[in-house]
């Protein structure tokens, strides 16, 4: 729910798309608008996915650099699903804000492991984590966490809004 937009109407903006699994959902539900995704291999696959759709393209750039089309609109909507730690973490909240219309979201999601998991299979990954990447922190759970300490205020966001959606499959 976007303050009651109608998804036709709306304009987003898929960060770091990959292959574009979130993008295709949001051409799905009806949105519009771009994934912005460096890497060339990745970003033709999402291209693939969301030609179906016709209501989407995608840049082939990193967030930092790219720059809207001509004609482009504001964003209604800018979102990230699991890409949002690779964008430099001293611009990107400033970088998003400037490129929303007035009352704009930003989305970010992730898949993390349970922190509470301790099966036999994440105690063996951890162990190889240990083995491999000693300087890594200890912990699946941690790995892939994004814990972004910011004021929001300066850059004109409101206070973020935190849901989570536990899920479960069983190996």
């Amino acid at each position: 729910h976007l303050d009651g937009l109608d998804p036709a109407d709306t304009w987003a903006a898929d960060v770091g798309c990959g292959t574009g699994k979130a993008a295709a959902l949001l051409a799905e539900a009806g949105l519009r608008g771009v994934g912005i995704e460096a890497d060339p291999n990745m970003a033709a696959v999402a291209e693939r996915n969301l030609a179906p759709f016709g209501t989407w393209r995608v840049d082939r750039i990193g967030f930092e650099a790219w720059r809207p089309q001509p004609g482009d609109p504001a964003f209604d909507l800018i979102t990230s699903a699991q890409a949002w730690h690779w964008v430099d973490p001293h611009r990107r909240f400033t970088l998003a804000h400037e490129r929303f219309r007035p009352g704009g979201w930003l989305a970010l999601w992730w898949n993390r492991p349970d922190d509470g998991d301790r099966s036999p299979i994440t105690v063996e990954i951890e162990g190889v984590y240990e083995r491999l990447a000693p300087g890594m922190p200890a912990g699946i759970g941690d790995k892939g966490k994004v814990r972004t300490t910011w004021d929001p205020a300066p850059i004109g966001f409101c206070d973020p809004i935190e849901r989570g959606y536990p899920w479960r499959r069983d190996y």
